[in-house]
Formats: structure tokens, sequence, C-alpha cells
């Protein structure tokens, strides 16, 4: 999840409230996973309504890096990311 954020933000042109967001959400996550108690329906229930605060975060760096773009940016090449990622995933894969 982390990395396809990343990657939409750096080819929808974010800046950096956008992935500071990105890394307080992982950090939150890595949180809750590493703290889980699978047996406590309390601590499952807790975690999960904590939660709603990843899509409030999520938005606001959203907001808050398309407010601090440029004016002008260089527009990417979807296509050439695209190869670029399936040639990266082929290599991983076949290694």
């Amino acid at each position: 999840m982390t990395l396809c954020l990343a990657f939409s933000g750096w080819i929808s042109g974010q800046t950096w409230p956008y992935y500071a967001a990105i890394g307080a959400v992982t950090a939150h996550l890595s949180h809750q996973i590493y703290t889980l108690d699978i047996n406590d329906r309390d601590d499952c229930a807790r975690k999960f309504l904590s939660n709603r605060w990843i899509g409030l975060l999520l938005f606001l760096g959203g907001v808050g890096g398309t407010c601090l773009k440029q004016e002008e940016q260089e527009v990417k090449d979807v296509t050439a990311v695209l190869s670029q990622a399936a040639a990266l995933v082929t290599a991983v894969n076949g290694s």
C-alpha cells in the first residue's frame, strides 16, 4: 500500500505534505501490526476504530501536497513509467 501511494504521488507530482502523510500512515499501521493481540477482542476493536484516522490523514496530506504544487510541472509519460515498472517487476520475479 505504501509503495503504491508513493508511486501515485510521484506520478501526480505531489509535494512533501503528501509523503509526510504516507510516512505517518505507515508508522501507524506498523505500530498496529507490531502491537496486535489477535486474541484480545477489545484490542482488535480499538485498532480497527483507529483506522478512521488513516483516511483523514491521507486526505489532508493530499490536499496539502496539492496546495504546495508549483503552477507548471513537467508532465510524466505514464506509458514509459509503466513499462519501467513492468521491467522492474519482471527483474525481481525472475531473480
